[in-house]
């Protein structure tokens, strides 16, 4: 079946931790968290 949705399973805590590491050490993204207050959400 054809879907425009997100698939519902969830990451595993290997890749959860390994996405948190590379986002962490990105400084874009850390500029934003300046930008924003540091009040960001992360779903998974």
């Amino acid at each position: 079946m054809i879907s425009h949705f997100a698939p519902a399973e969830r990451s595993s805590d290997e890749e959860l931790r390994l996405q948190i590491s590379l986002v962490t050490k990105n400084p874009i993204v850390d500029g934003l968290l300046g930008l924003a207050g540091g009040v960001l959400a992360v779903l998974n």
